[in-house]
């Protein structure tokens, strides 16, 4: 069954940025015909949280609401987090046992790792916390490259927006592509030119006469990762660059293509 009860665990020194991320896109849209998401924010010692920024967020819910959650969300805490408290770790293992996602990005990857769940599986995190994640956690098979990394109930994410990316990833395999390109479009910066704007319109071609998103048009969705990278080779995009715009522009009407 898909998800709608999200819980967004918050550590101290949480991201702002991540804490923001998970907001916006778990908001209600339902005057857009998507389903209504229950995200709640909760702490180990309910109160007041400090940011990375050093602002105060006040939190009311503790560990106990993480039995009820179908997708859990680890927020980065700091670059490099301490070991989490034997309540945090059996609280989210608990989680999972009870059928949870757990998914994490940027530092939350320790924390996730730190239960235990990632040992034998794939995860990635930012760029600069990878070396760190495989010395701290050697049974987990830490990759540089990928934006987020797929273990089915486990998920994990690169930092900053990149967890933008991950959550996406989420919403398309369990609510469709149809959630997840609107919610896309939906937080997609509007970017002044000169020549007058289109909404969500993909104007820029890095190749003309390959325009991205034609496959998808014409009837040849990319089945596959690699499927996906090698029409975004075709129109000179790299992986994030053809993820991102496979988002956005995966409807007719927004890739500016004619049907057909």
């Amino acid at each position: 069954m898909s998800f709608r009860g999200v819980v967004a665990y918050a550590p101290e020194n949480m991201s702002t940025l991540g804490l923001a991320l998970v907001s916006e896109v778990f908001t209600d849209r339902s005057h857009l015909g998507l389903p209504v998401f229950d995200l709640m924010t909760v702490t180990e010692t309910p109160g007041l949280v400090r940011t990375d920024l050093g602002l105060t967020q006040h939190i009311e819910s503790g560990l106990g609401r993480l039995s009820a959650a179908e997708l859990v969300v680890l927020l980065p805490g700091g670059a490099r987090p301490p070991a989490p408290s034997p309540a945090v770790v059996e609280a989210i293992q608990s989680a999972h046992r009870h059928g949870a996602i757990i998914a994490a990005f940027g530092a939350g990857s320790y924390l996730l790792a730190a239960t235990g769940l990632l040992d034998g599986r794939r995860a990635t995190t930012h760029w600069s916390l990878t070396a760190g994640l495989a010395a701290r956690f050697p049974k987990v098979k830490v990759v540089h490259e990928p934006l987020y990394v797929d273990e089915g109930r486990l998920v994990t994410g690169a930092g900053g927006a990149a967890g933008l990316d991950m959550l996406l990833h989420l919403l398309r395999r369990e609510h469709g592509s149809l959630v997840a390109n609107t919610i896309a479009r939906e937080l997609a910066p509007y970017r002044d030119t000169k020549a007058a704007p289109l909404s969500f319109a993909c104007r820029h071609r890095h190749r003309p006469q390959v325009p991205f998103g034609a496959d998808l048009q014409r009837g040849h969705t990319p089945a596959t990762n690699q499927g996906r990278d090698a029409a975004g080779s075709r129109a000179g995009l790299g992986e994030r660059s053809a993820d991102t715009r496979t988002a956005i522009c995966a409807d007719t009407d927004l890739a500016g293509l004619p049907p057909g």
